[in-house]
């Protein structure tokens, strides 16, 4: 089998770092004054170095990263997570990573809320604990509305020899499609 050189041109380079923790969602470390983003919290890497965010509530199942995100239109979010019982509250809030405050707090009576104000592309935490025994649940997230990211109106211009077709990509999401050929 012959083997094929092809050059490829790289448009974009994401590196991907530690994010901004707003001030509201840090935890203090058991035996210093080294605090760490709740964010960083039971994620596998012991960012205290008593090792405190990665232990205790991590192992007692009172922390869980199960928050279910349904993107909406308009710059809402519909969040569901697991309970327990059916019958308790929690706390929730929703922090902007980039911003670095709180896009909305508030004590709800069922383990979901819709929540608006989310900006396109932007970077979010929810956080909703449980208000009887204090369980966490975490998640980040980015908001994207719902769009179709599937291009249309394709057509071939023979002249040219060119492809060309319609997209409405979100604008913090690499634009790389792939082609497929089929000859027949």
């Amino acid at each position: 089998m012959d083997r094929m050189k092809r050059d490829v041109k790289v448009n974009h380079v994401f590196i991907l770092g530690d994010l901004p923790c707003a001030i509201e969602s840090y935890i203090q470390c058991k035996t210093n004054e080294q605090r760490v983003c709740l964010s960083k919290m039971c994620d596998g890497v012991k960012d205290c170095s008593d090792g405190s965010d990665e232990n205790q509530i991590c192992k007692s199942q009172n922390f869980s990263r199960t928050i279910n995100i349904n993107p909406q239109e308009n710059g809402q979010i519909e969040f569901s997570w697991l309970v327990d019982d059916p019958g308790q509250s929690f706390k929730v809030t929703i922090v902007d990573i980039h911003g670095e405050n709180i896009l909305k707090e508030e004590v709800v009576q069922q383990a979901r809320i819709n929540v608006r104000g989310h900006v396109e592309c932007g970077r979010y935490m929810i956080i909703a604990q449980n208000t009887v025994n204090y369980k966490i649940q975490l998640r980040t997230y980015k908001y994207l509305p719902p769009k179709s990211h599937t291009p249309t109106n394709l057509v071939y211009i023979s002249e040219s020899r060119m492809l060309k077709w319609d997209a409405d990509p979100h604008t913090c999401v690499p634009r790389v499609f792939y082609v497929n050929i089929l000859l027949t």
